[in-house]
């Protein structure tokens, strides 16, 4: 994907990157709930996490050369911020605040009767067979694995690693969802635009009928605005 690709160009600075985690250190020095997220109670349905650690990892990291890149350095903090699992503690700004990822196909779980388990549908499908077009009789065909893996862990994967502000795994499972909010609002889906994370290049959505879609991401202009010339990664 071209965004990726200049992603990857953006040259990384281990000065400012150290600085940023110095930062960041003094930050979360107020955040009441270190000692919770490292040590949960019993209940929590979220992972433990260091974020301390987490930064003491990244710098470390710095230290070895390991960053290639400003969106390698970016991702790993991001990834140690929303492990946090709160709205409060999160990155904004950079190579990550300038272009979201996702499916050109929204996701919906549904129960076809109201009766049945709810599957997992393309939104575009269920509109269809609302219509008199192709044929009155044709049903949707629930998806049954996206990339070779199971249909509800493969989605599961995905919201876990970008959705930052939810402290239980339904409601990550809730915002992947297309709902009708979100067209009145103008907004994207986790799963069809939204996610922070370049996921790769395509999704393969493999359906109980056997069928199979390749779906080529996409890449969404979060914050659209004057940038100036950009030739170079640097430029960026």
């Amino acid at each position: 994907m071209y965004v990726h690709n200049c992603f990857i160009t953006v040259p990384f600075d281990p000065a400012v990157a150290s600085q940023f985690i110095a930062y960041w250190n003094d930050t979360l020095q107020f955040q009441s709930t270190l000692d919770y997220l490292k040590q949960p109670p019993s209940g929590y349905q979220q992972p433990a996490v260091d974020l301390i650690g987490g930064l003491d990892e990244i710098q470390t990291t710095i230290d070895s050369g390991g960053f290639a890149n400003e969106y390698q350095f970016e991702a790993a903090l991001a990834n140690v911020l929303d492990s946090a699992n709160d709205a409060h503690v999160s990155l904004i700004g950079g190579v990550l605040s300038s272009f979201t990822f996702g499916s050109a196909y929204g996701l919906t779980s549904l129960s076809i009767d109201g009766l049945e388990l709810p599957k997992v549908y393309l939104t575009d499908d269920l509109f269809l067979n609302q219509t008199k077009d192709p044929d009155e009789s044709w049903q949707p065909s629930a998806i049954n694995e996206i990339n070779g893996t199971n249909v509800v862990e493969c989605p599961s994967r995905f919201a876990a690693l970008n959705s930052s502000n939810t402290l239980e795994p339904h409601a990550c499972w809730n915002i992947l969802m297309k709902n009708p909010v979100q067209d009145i609002l103008g907004s994207l889906s986790l799963w069809s635009g939204a996610a922070t994370f370049f996921p790769g290049n395509t999704f393969t959505y493999a359906f109980e009928n056997c069928s199979v879609l390749d779906d080529t991401l996409l890449a969404a202009y979060y914050k659209p605005g004057d940038t100036g010339p950009l030739e170079t990664g640097g430029d960026f």
